[in-house]
């Protein structure tokens, strides 16, 4: 739509200004005035599409970035949960080794 309103104003003015024949100042100022209007407002629109393109960019490495804490989150819990089985593998180990000098002792006990 915007590309469209500079050309309708254009067709406007060249209609006014046959419309009107003659050196009509004001309406030059007009014309001369729209068109800085225009190449002001394809400037802010080319401006608009690099802001655009720089947050677009921003927010996928930002999305990176999210995604990669996540990534630590999750093998830091990965990684507690395996210091945790060692530690129950130790425990048991442990309460084994004692039932074992339990037996042990018993059988000595028993034996004498």
């Amino acid at each position: 739509m915007l590309e469209f309103l500079p050309h309708l104003v254009s067709l406007l003015v060249q209609f006014l200004n046959f419309k009107l024949s003659g050196p009509n100042i004001p309406l030059k100022f007009l014309d001369l005035v729209v068109k800085h209007e225009l190449e002001l407002l394809e400037l802010l629109s080319f401006l608009l599409k690099v802001i655009d393109t720089l947050v677009l960019v921003l927010d996928s490495g930002l999305s990176f970035l999210q995604l990669s804490l996540l990534g630590v989150d999750l093998l830091s819990k990965v990684v507690s949960k395996l210091y945790q089985l060692v530690k129950l593998g130790l425990l048991l180990v442990d309460v084994s080794l004692k039932l074992l000098l339990f037996a042990l002792g018993l059988l000595v006990v028993v034996s004498n």
